[in-house]
C-alpha cells in the first residue's frame, strides 16, 4: 500500500524478493570476480557506482588494453575525465 515501508529486498521491477549481484568475467565468461549480494531495490549502476566497478575496468582498458562489454543497466555510466 502507498506510504508503507518496501523492504530493500524487494525489486519492484520484478514484483518480487531479490538481489543484485555485480560480475566480472574473463573474455570466456568465467567469472574472476563477484561482488556480496546487495539488496534487489538497487539498480545495476547504483550497486556497480557503491563497488567502484567502473574504477577496475579503466584500469583493465587503459593498462591491460581490455573492451568491456555491459548491458543496457550500466547506459550512462561516467567515463574518466
Amino acid at each position: 500500500m502507498k506510504g508503507n515501508t518496501i523492504d530493500g529486498w524487494y525489486s519492484g521491477k520484478h514484483r518480487d524478493f531479490g538481489a543484485n549481484i555485480q560480475a566480472v568475467p574473463c573474455p570466456d565468461g568465467l567469472p574472476i570476480w563477484t561482488s556480496d549480494a546487495m539488496p534487489g531495490q538497487l539498480h545495476d549502476l547504483t550497486c556497480a557506482q557503491r563497488l567502484n566497478v567502473a574504477g577496475a575496468l579503466y584500469w583493465a582498458a587503459s593498462e591491460l588494453r581490455l573492451p568491456t562489454l555491459a548491458d543496457a543497466g550500466y547506459e550512462g555510466a561516467a567515463t574518466p575525465s
